[in-house]
């Protein structure tokens, strides 16, 4: 189907390969149950992790930014402020 070109027949192809092989009758078995589960549960943390590093990512170069625009007119460095804001995080102060 692919190399005809036909992606709209490929998802059943694809269902009727896996059940011709035995690939479906696998997966629905307790061990392939608890195979995707772990699977499923591994990917879901990755993809958190992935996605908490990406929003400090962004907050920082944002941050960054802004200290930038204000010239430094506060005379406090990047890591000075990042400690400033450690401490009221700390408090109970924080952006969200």
């Amino acid at each position: 189907e692919l190399a005809r070109g036909n992606f709209g027949a490929l998802r059943s192809s694809g269902i009727t390969l896996a059940n011709r092989a035995g690939w479906i009758e696998q997966l629905m078995s307790p061990k392939g149950m608890m195979i995707g589960g772990v699977v499923g549960g591994i990917a879901a943390a990755v993809y958190g992790l992935g996605k908490a590093y990406y929003e400090g990512e962004k907050e920082s170069e944002e941050f960054n930014k802004q200290l930038i625009l204000t010239g430094s007119y506060a005379g406090k460095t990047a890591g000075q402020l990042n400690e400033m804001a450690k401490s009221l995080a700390g408090n109970g102060v924080t952006q969200h």
